[in-house]
């Protein structure tokens, strides 16, 4: 069933101004020519119509190359980070959403001509609602570009071994993917494969669903360093513990050394000063031996001269 959006019509001519719907107009260029059979005074009517119909075909067709030119770009941009995921995963285009690029295209140019139809048919009503689709399916792909970039950045933060298993899974995620989107779309014949979109979301189910159970795996090993590491922990604690009490025992060994020192080196004061006194002592002891001798030379040559000097006194007599 077609959809209908000839009630929101004048918000898409935002720059012109039309008296008319389409549906108005429409009717206005079928009736033409009866009109101008039937009563000549209304040639101003015919001609304003007639503006109007310009106008709007003029706006449909630049709507038309707008949203072309548009749908061009995005799918560029859409196949250009394709083969960018391609290069780092090595996943297929097509398992990426490749096909959904080419069935835009291939509806968006469907559309086109049907819409070149209806203007050529004076049928704006269909045209509209065809131009309407058409951008349907930029907003569609301007989505599934932003997705696109979203399964390249999660692809480029992968680990290689959940990567490898990815790609394993890759054409059953897109299969699947395909297969659900077809049934809830019997109606469209235009698009038959899914949009990016629900392929990025398959994509990031399954890589977390891969991640968690790569987590679950390791825990084991994980509570093993874990154990490990308290273990490490409280042996370094211990030794710690064991290098402070060694600390205080080197300071009280240092101090009871301190204090040795100071007492040798009292000691050694002390007899420094005990070498200076009898230093001074053998000194005045050999000055006094000194004089002593001196005494006993001269007491000893005043006796040896007295008692030379009596036997010369005796010798006269």
């Amino acid at each position: 069933m077609k959809k209908k959006y000839i009630f929101i019509l004048p918000s898409l001519f935002s720059t012109i101004t039309l008296p008319f719907v389409a549906s108005q107009i429409s009717a206005s260029s079928a009736n033409n020519s009866s009109t101008n059979n039937d009563n000549n005074s209304s040639q101003n009517e015919e001609i304003s119509a007639e503006e109007n119909i310009k106008k709007l075909e003029s706006f449909l067709k630049t709507s038309l190359a707008s949203n072309k030119a548009k749908m061009i770009e995005t799918v560029n941009n859409i196949t250009q980070k394709l083969s960018e995921i391609y290069i780092i995963s090595g996943i297929s285009l097509s398992f990426l959403g490749s096909k959904t690029n080419e069935s835009y295209l291939n509806a968006s140019e469907s559309l086109a001509n049907r819409i070149m139809t209806n203007i050529d048919s004076k049928d704006y009503e269909e045209a509209v609602n065809n131009i309407l689709q058409l951008t349907d399916f930029v907003n569609s792909l301007n989505k599934d570009y932003n997705s696109v970039k979203e399964i390249y950045d999660l692809f480029n933060s992968l680990k290689e071994e959940i990567k490898v298993q990815i790609v394993s899974k890759a054409q059953n995620i897109y299969e699947t993917v395909k297969n659900e989107y077809q049934k809830r779309n019997q109606e469209n014949n235009l698009l038959i494969e899914p949009p990016i979109q629900l392929l990025a979301n398959s994509y990031a189910r399954e890589i977390t669903s891969l991640n968690n159970s790569l987590i679950d795996a390791k825990n084991p090993e994980i509570n093993n360093l874990k154990q490990t590491l308290n273990e490490n922990t409280n042996e370094l604690d211990n030794l710690n513990s064991s290098l402070e009490k060694q600390k205080e025992q080197i300071k009280t060994f240092n101090d009871e050394i301190n204090e040795k020192n100071l007492k040798i080196q009292k000691l050694k004061n002390e007899k420094e000063t005990n070498i200076s006194i009898n230093k001074r002592n053998k000194s005045a002891l050999i000055a006094t031996s000194s004089l002593t001798a001196l005494l006993f030379v001269a007491a000893l040559s005043l006796v040896s001269y007295l008692i030379f000097k009596k036997k010369i006194l005796f010798k006269k007599k």
